[in-house]
């Protein structure tokens, strides 16, 4: 494929033009001859002399049957087929599209064809010049491809995959590693077959469909300097049907990629990577928010999409620096839309809801699992939808975990939103003790339970629960109705309160808590 690849430009073909207009318009025919990788925007043509090969020119079948073409370097759009042109003798590369549509329609649907791929381009070499790794590459990539897709190395090791969905492979972590991978049997079974191995000598794009597969993958092996053998990109035929195009743009991403071997983007330790970013921002390094929100926009992710923190601790004793990365790598198969870091022997990690598509429910059934599956503990906070708020809600999985494993040690999971309250009311005796914040009816209402044998601090409680309702308290409590009032208006006078009044019980409500 010829590029003018140094100076950062990517250059179309007939062949691409033609694909993408067939998704929109119906193509009576197309001639390519030889070509190159050469376009680089639109004309209209008038019945101007002075033609660059460099141009597509588009214009109404009679511009053309006006002032006829005659150059095999010249391309050629138009709505319906040019008198002067025979098909089996046309020299020039063109695309006829039914005469039924407008001429400027084409023009404005090819303008916008090329506009697509500039700023793909654009972001391609924007994300390797502003601290992006392979993982945003990959994103963007996906993005443009609208289809899955991951980078292996040679060891089959997966160097980024920004999301998984049902018919890709499936990973596993690496007991050695704690790296996610292809599983040994998958490898194993490619080790002994001779049409794959085929494919490790292969340069450029090509289709891997054998009989097992339930889906076509367009791959481009990765090639050092030296002729080593790297690693490959694999796209996955799950979302939109692979074209050409797809083959040619495939192979121009590898030498994207090359790159990004060549600067070691390839390296974790190396790369200024998104969860390093989050490390250092939860360590309080400074980083100012424009460069964190345009770290989260590499990522594929927006300021205001919706999202949880976790706070994950290990279970066990004898953990490691790898038994904590094979976590984290287990983290990010079951939740592909997160991030995470690891502090201390501690997994902290943020996870994209809204690109998840999963619920409230679907998300916490995901976390518990892995909890279990996994041996570890894990605080998740509140929802929220402004990344510039993470720190604080890094803090509430942290106090999620704090407050539960307390309150409820039987759990492996603790959601920031069952602990709210006791967060709140633990706030209450930072400075003084419960018996000086509480109010002082629980205290008489107590002293008559134990002197008179009463029950009143149970009332108030069955009171309370039953949202202040006489008959359901009166029916939870298997005492008639007038006992029950008989019983409320004596913890009236003792106390000298007014259950009527909402602050009164609002108080009375947080004391009894207290007390608990």
């Amino acid at each position: 494929m010829q590029s003018d690849f140094p100076n950062g430009k990517l250059l179309l073909n007939m062949q691409i033009l033609k694909d993408e207009l067939e998704d929109k318009y119906d193509i009576s025919y197309f001639h390519a001859a030889q070509d190159p990788m050469v376009l680089i925007h639109t004309q209209i043509y008038y019945g101007q002399s002075d033609l660059d090969p460099s141009y597509v020119y588009i214009a109404d079948v009679k511009t053309f049957d006006k002032f006829p073409i005659n150059s095999s370097s010249i391309c050629i759009i138009t709505n319906g087929m040019p008198k002067i042109f025979e098909a089996d003798t046309c020299p020039s590369p063109m695309i006829i599209i039914d005469n039924h549509v407008p001429w400027q329609h084409i023009y404005n649907y090819c303008e916008k064809i090329f506009i697509r791929y500039m700023e793909w381009n654009k972001d391609l070499f924007y994300i390797m010049n502003s601290d992006g790794g392979l993982y945003e590459l990959c994103v963007s990539a996906m993005e443009f491809f609208q289809n899955p897709l991951y980078i292996h190395d040679d060891k089959f090791n997966i160097l980024a995959m920004p999301t998984w969905v049902v018919g890709m492979t499936q990973l596993y972590v690496d007991e050695k590693t704690g790296k996610e991978t292809v599983p040994m049997s998958t490898i194993r079974r490619f080790n002994i077959s001779p049409e794959y191995t085929k494919t490790l000598t292969t340069q450029g794009a090509h289709l891997w469909a054998p009989a097992y597969n339930p889906h076509r993958v367009l791959y481009v092996n990765i090639w050092a300097d030296n002729n080593a053998y790297r690693g490959r990109l694999l796209i996955q035929e799950l979302r939109s049907s692979l074209k050409p195009k797809d083959f040619l743009m495939a192979e121009y991403f590898v030498r994207i990629l090359t790159i990004a071997f060549e600067r070691n983007k390839f390296r974790s330790d190396a790369q200024n990577s998104f969860e390093k970013v989050l490390y250092q921002y939860f360590k309080g390094e400074r980083t100012e928010e424009s460069y964190l929100l345009n770290r989260v926009k590499l990522a594929g992710w927006d300021r205001h999409d919706r999202y949880v923190c976790l706070k994950i601790i290990p279970d066990h004793e004898n953990y490691s620096v790898l038994s904590c990365e094979k976590i984290s790598s287990t983290l990010n198969i079951v939740l592909d839309q997160s991030f995470s870091f690891i502090d201390s022997y501690i997994i902290y990690a943020v996870c994209n809801i809204s690109k998840t598509g999963f619920t409230r429910r679907r998300l916490e059934e995901k976390i518990e699992d892995f909890a279990v599956s996994t041996d570890v503990t894990v605080g998740i906070s509140n929802p929220f939808s402004d990344f510039t708020k993470i720190l604080e809600y890094y803090r509430q999985a942290d106090k999620a975990l704090e407050i539960g494993k307390n309150k409820d040690p039987e759990n492996r999971y603790f959601n920031f939103s069952n602990y709210t309250l006791d967060y709140i009311l633990n706030h209450f005796t930072n400075e003084f003790s419960v018996e000086a914040v509480t109010s002082t009816v629980i205290s008489r209402l107590a002293a008559s339970d134990k002197e008179k044998n009463t029950d009143y601090i149970n009332t108030l409680k069955c009171y309370f629960e039953n949202n202040c309702q006489n008959n359901t308290t009166a029916q939870a409590l298997f005492i008639h109705r007038s006992t029950l009032e008989y019983r409320l208006k004596r913890i009236q006078e003792i106390g000298h309160i007014d259950l009527d009044d909402p602050e009164t019980r609002l108080y009375i409500q947080i004391s009894l808590r207290l007390t608990e």
